[in-house]
């Protein structure tokens, strides 16, 4: 099965930018689409007392492969002779699709919208078979092999401006592994030196959330949130543990919003948590994982890679954490898309930031 395609680009190159004029075709003209959704199943024993057996594990286990065909353009080549594909077209396709290694992400454009928004493949193209008649090149089979079972959404941008306060926002994922997750990369751009929050109160345990009774300071609502803590703490057998400054106050990030800090049960098991508070509405939660905290620079952008566990500058300089703030590396959070809504509590003072991920596909070719 091929697809039909307006164009393509690999390698930050389009087909439309090569020398020859090439459209595509389907060479078998096959209806059937391609499909990669067998699935690898480990099953447990069996025996008398246990007729069903536990699954060990399981795994999609093939990849995509779909092809591409391609011809010299009837409209623009009128003669025969002028549709044969030469050595020097052939190995102009060649030594671009075929001079990378590793996988690389294909984006696919089509004459009308396509039947599903799956137009990025990530993968190499592993063989190019040419189409002959009577001894002459007239055409390419490019087959194009994905290293997962799976295509992709063209990037999705999600941008949020925080001027000093609390900013709730919904991020739909709509990824078609709904077990898994989908890690996005994170663009902070600040217009003061200062921290930010993010919190993802889909991907967290949440221990209480309520709303404060707040009369005006910001003082006031870290009384309130210790006592939150200390309150639930006794509730439930946790001793609270903060951190403290230099000059004895316990330790606040975000102008006060945040109160890291930790819980220890009575078999002195530890867990990292934090407390905060919405600036825009009163609310607060105590939760246990799911927060990044981060103290950014004045027109200096930090690039979150989720997926890969890296932090950049715009200078594509790696950063430390100690760079950010993080001196305790168990307060990091590296956030990450749970399959459907996602709800985010973001806090800064004046800045911008951008979430891009892209989303799963098992939909076929």
């Amino acid at each position: 099965m091929a697809k039909i395609f307006k164009d393509f680009t690999y390698l930050d190159r389009k087909l439309s930018e090569l020398d020859g004029h090439y459209v595509s075709v389907d060479f078998e003209q096959n209806p059937d689409s391609a499909f990669a959704f067998s699935r690898d199943i480990s099953y447990g024993d069996t025996n008398h007392y246990r007729t069903e057996p536990n699954v060990s594990w399981s795994h999609l286990g093939d990849r995509l492969t779909f092809e591409l065909h391609i011809v010299k353009d009837p409209d623009y080549y009128s003669s025969q002779a002028d549709a044969i594909l030469t050595n020097g077209d052939i190995r102009e396709l060649t030594r671009w699709l075929t001079s990378t290694i590793t996988s690389q992400y294909l984006i696919l454009e089509y004459e009308e919208q396509a039947p599903y928004d799956t137009p990025c493949y990530y993968g190499q193209f592993s063989d190019i078979r040419p189409f002959n008649i009577n001894g002459d090149v007239y055409g390419l089979r490019l087959i194009f092999e994905c290293s997962s079972p799976y295509g992709y959404t063209e990037e999705l941008v999600d941008t949020m401006i925080l001027k000093g306060n609390t900013h709730e926002y919904i991020l739909n994922s709509q990824d078609d592994r709904l077990e898994d997750y989908c890690y996005p990369s994170i663009r902070i751009e600040s217009n003061v030196t200062g921290q930010i929050f993010l919190c993802n109160l889909s991907d967290c345990q949440i221990y209480q959330q309520g709303t404060l009774d707040l009369d005006s300071t910001s003082d006031d609502a870290r009384t309130l949130l210790q006592n939150l803590i200390s309150d639930y703490g006794l509730t439930h057998g946790y001793a609270p543990e903060y951190t403290y400054e230099g000059n004895g106050s316990i330790l606040t990030v975000c102008d006060g919003t945040a109160i890291p800090f930790s819980y220890t049960d009575s078999s002195d098991n530890r867990f990292k948590c934090m407390a905060f508070y919405s600036t825009s509405n009163g609310s607060y939660a105590i939760i246990q994982g799911g927060f990044l905290y981060l103290t950014v620079k004045k027109s200096l952008p930090v690039r979150i890679n989720a997926e890969k566990l890296f932090l950049f500058d715009d200078l594509d300089r790696m950063i430390r954490l100690s760079e950010l703030g993080i001196e305790d590396v168990d307060y990091m959070y590296w956030p990450r898309l749970r399959s459907g809504d996602n709800r985010l509590l973001l806090w800064g003072t004046d800045c911008t930031i951008t979430i891009t991920h892209r989303e799963t596909r098992k939909a076929g070719a």
